[in-house]
C-alpha cells in the first residue's frame, strides 16, 4: 500500500490530455517501483465553441462562416495499470450538447435543426495511453484517440489521431499535489458520407490532487483543448475549443 508522499511519487504516470476531454491523469496504484491497478470516474463542466469557415464565396465576395457554442456536463470512467515505471491506461466519456437556435456546422453542409430550432449533438471520446515515468516527477506518453459527434438522423463526424505528450507533478505535502499535462496530436477526420479531412489538436490541463486516504484520491482541475481541421472535399476549415472544469475520483487496488 502506498504511504505518505508515495501517493504522488508516480502521479505523472497519469494519462494526460491532448484533445477534447482526453484521458484524465490517473494515480499510480503503487510507487514508481511498484505495480498495480486503479479505476476512476470523472464529471466535467464543458464549454464548447466551434468556428467554421467555408471556401465558397458569399454574395458580398467574402468567404462565409459559422460560429456556434454550447455547454454541457460530461461523465466518464478511467482505468490504469502500471508495472514499475511503465503505465497503460484508458478513458471513455460522453456528453450531449444542445446548440440553441443554431445548427452545429456539419461537414455535409446540412443545417437542419429540430422542430424547436435547436440541434442536439452527442459527443463521445475514447483514449488509450501508454507511457513511461523517466523521473519521479516527469513522464512521457503516446495517446491513441477516437472522438465522435453524432446526430439524431444517423450522421456522424469522427476524429482519430495518435499523439504524444508529457505530464509533471509537484508534491506539496502527504495530502496535496499539483499535476500538469499537455500534448499535441495530428488528426484524421471522416464523416458518415465518406468526406475526409485532416488537422491537429493540442491541450493543457492543471489539477490539484488530494489524497483522502492511501486508497482514494480526488482531483479538481481546469483544461483548455484546441482542434483545427480542414476538409479535403470543400476546403472547409473548422476551429474548435473546449474549456472545462473537471472533478475526478480514483480508487487504488
Amino acid at each position: 500500500m502506498p504511504t505518505g508522499g508515495n501517493w504522488f511519487a508516480a502521479y505523472a504516470a497519469g494519462v494526460g490530455l491532448l484533445l477534447t476531454g482526453l484521458a484524465a491523469p490517473v494515480p499510480a496504484a503503487e510507487t514508481v517501483e511498484g505495480s498495480g491497478f486503479s479505476v476512476g470516474a470523472r464529471v466535467q463542466s464543458l464549454d464548447w465553441q466551434i468556428k467554421q469557415k467555408h471556401s465558397q464565396q458569399s454574395s458580398t465576395g467574402t468567404s462565409s462562416s459559422d460560429e456556434v457554442s454550447s455547454s454541457a456536463a460530461s461523465a466518464g470512467v478511467i482505468l490504469q495499470w502500471r508495472r514499475q515505471r511503465f503505465f497503460l491506461g484508458g478513458s471513455l466519456s460522453a456528453a450531449s450538447f444542445v446548440f440553441n437556435g443554431a445548427s452545429y456546422p456539419r461537414a455535409d453542409g446540412d443545417t437542419t435543426t429540430n422542430s424547436d430550432g435547436n440541434t442536439i449533438v452527442g459527443h463521445s471520446e475514447l483514449d488509450i495511453v501508454a507511457g513511461y515515468n523517466f523521473w519521479r516527477p516527469l513522464a512521457f506518453y503516446i495517446n491513441s484517440k477516437v472522438l465522435q459527434d453524432n446526430w439524431a438522423d444517423g450522421y456522424f463526424l469522427r476524429y482519430m489521431g495518435l499523439g504524444a505528450g508529457a505530464s509533471y507533478h509537484h508534491t506539496y505535502s502527504t495530502d496535496w499535489s499539483l499535476f500538469a499535462t499537455g500534448g499535441l496530436m495530428p488528426i484524421a477526420v471522416e464523416d458518415s458520407n465518406g468526406i475526409h479531412g485532416r488537422g491537429a489538436g493540442a491541450g493543457v490541463e492543471v489539477s490539484a490532487v488530494y489524497a483522502v486516504n492511501p486508497r482514494n484520491l480526488l482531483s479538481l482541475g481546469m483544461k483548455t483543448q484546441l482542434l483545427r481541421t480542414r476538409l479535403d472535399a470543400n476546403e472547409t476549415q473548422q476551429h474548435q475549443q473546449i474549456n472545462g472544469l473537471l472533478l475526478r475520483y480514483y480508487h487504488v487496488f
